[in-house]
């Protein structure tokens, strides 16, 4: 009987290019539960729910396909097992999950994961505390995407529930996140010139929103200041920070503020960075006049994407000068997001990077993996967010709101979630946020070799006092 492979899509080798031995693409996010667990029930859960994204249990593989040498995925052998650990010895209290987690995983995502040999979606059960435990994902970026994770945590939530009540729980067929809904429209699909035509686009989205005209000169985008900018091949590891609001009070108010300027979330989060690190860098004497913002986008339900894609991610690139207040800030944003998503910029984007790389496909793959990835990372972010949004949210008369409809699985409680993933070495700061049952989670990842221990929570304090200060 002939083997069957899962071809890899060109987007997804190009994130594959990004992940090197001197700055490895290895994440983590994580659920933590308080209740009683039953471990042979959620290990049975764990082996069922993965067979709905075959992917997360293959093994890449290369094959040649006439003058193209071409990675494929195939279904390793060996079960991906659900590993259990029991952590009591190494957690205390005050209980700080990043903290432990940062510490409980560091020689993983110190290191780039051989996807020939190991799993790029991997499963941790970690009991904390006498009824208090950890579910950690650990994987390859350039796999994983919203769509497909949850897809298998909710499917391993609800057959839990089930196992161990006896019925599969009401929220079996729960959403994500909301920007994962099958909104029933047709998919856009980019036309064929898309590579040609995107550069050109994007320089000129540059211009229309930001003024700019190439009589000024060319812009350089300006990183967050640091006291000394070492070497990111000789330090390792980032820091990974977070702020976790449970006033709902306070989160309403940061939802309407947005409501207010008929905005999004997104562009409040995105006008209080943008202050921030316009006031972090005066105060530090350093340049503050041009930032690339970028804030990452999910492209399932608006673009031809199959299930068997790896990176089902795109991203909206916004250039902005500094020295901009709150109102100034959110009205920026948000006419230069709804500009750029009605002209498909992340599509297109993904549509371009995937149609070029396909050129050099002619070349070796570790050698094009090699010559590419420098390109990758070379061109600079002041700021990246991923806005996860609203965690598994309950549907009221159709729409999602801010409310979850996934609490908990059996006699297991969510209490806390958790995360940090990569951005590239020049990216400066990467924030990903969540809200799940009423409480907003804000992960920060900063690169060691960038920031100092104090920097690090430096900007993170200053970041909650933006968010405060904006309402």
């Amino acid at each position: 009987m002939a083997e069957s492979f899962i071809p890899v899509d060109p987007f997804t080798e190009v994130m594959f290019c990004k992940d090197s031995d001197e700055y490895p693409f290895t994440d983590f996010t994580q659920i933590q539960f308080r209740g009683d667990l039953d471990e042979e029930a959620m290990a049975q859960a764990w082996d069922e729910a993965l067979q709905t994204v075959p992917l997360f249990s293959c093994h890449l593989h290369l094959k040649r396909r006439g003058l193209f040498e071409l990675p494929v995925w195939k279904v390793a052998h060996e079960p991906n097992l659900l590993r259990f650990e029991d952590c009591r010895q190494i957690a205390t209290e005050p209980f700080d999950p990043m903290a432990f987690s940062m510490k409980f995983h560091r020689e993983r995502i110190e290191k780039r994961m051989d996807l020939f040999k190991e799993f790029p979606f991997q499963g941790f059960f970690l009991r904390i505390f006498s009824n208090r435990w950890i579910l950690s994902i650990v994987y390859q970026h350039s796999v994983v995407d919203p769509n497909k994770a949850y897809k298998v945590l909710t499917r391993l939530l609800a057959l839990y529930h089930e196992k161990v009540k006896g019925a599969p729980p009401k929220w079996a067929s729960a959403i994500g996140m909301a920007s994962l809904k099958n909104r029933g429209q047709e998919l856009w699909k980019s036309p064929w010139h898309t590579g040609l035509t995107f550069p050109a686009q994007y320089v000129k989205s540059i211009m229309s929103h930001t003024g700019w005209k190439r009589t000024e000169g060319r812009i350089k985008i300006r990183p967050i200041a640091s006291e000394n900018l070492r070497d990111y091949t000789m330090v390792r590891g980032r820091h990974g920070l977070r702020l976790k609001f449970d006033d709902w009070d306070f989160i309403q108010a940061l939802l309407a503020r947005a409501k207010d300027k008929k905005a999004s979330f997104n562009d409040v989060l995105m006008a209080v960075s943008q202050q921030v690190i316009t006031e972090w860098n005066q105060k530090r004497k350093a340049p503050n006049d041009w930032f690339h913002m970028v804030l990452a986008t999910s492209l399932k339900g608006r673009a031809a994407i199959a299930d068997s894609v790896g990176t089902g991610l795109s991203a909206l690139s916004f250039v902005a000068r500094g020295n901009k207040n709150m109102d100034e800030g959110i009205s920026f944003f948000r006419d230069y997001r709804r500009d750029l998503l009605k002209k498909h910029f992340d599509i297109n984007a993904y549509e371009w990077a995937s149609k070029w790389y396909s050129v050099i496909r002619l070349l070796p793959f570790r050698v094009r993996s090699q010559r590419f990835a420098k390109m990758l990372t070379s061109s600079p972010i002041t700021f990246n967010l991923s806005n996860v949004g609203v965690v598994w949210p309950k549907m009221v008369d159709g729409r999602p709101s801010n409310d979850s409809a996934v609490l908990g699985a059996g006699d297991l409680e969510i209490e806390d979630i958790h995360s940090c993933p990569t951005f590239g070495p020049n990216t400066s700061l990467g924030l990903v946020v969540r809200m799940h049952n009423r409480r907003l989670y804000m992960n920060f990842v900063c690169d060691r070799f960038r920031f100092t221990d104090e920097e690090a929570q430096e900007l993170v304090n200053a970041m909650s006092k933006g968010l405060e200060n904006s309402v």
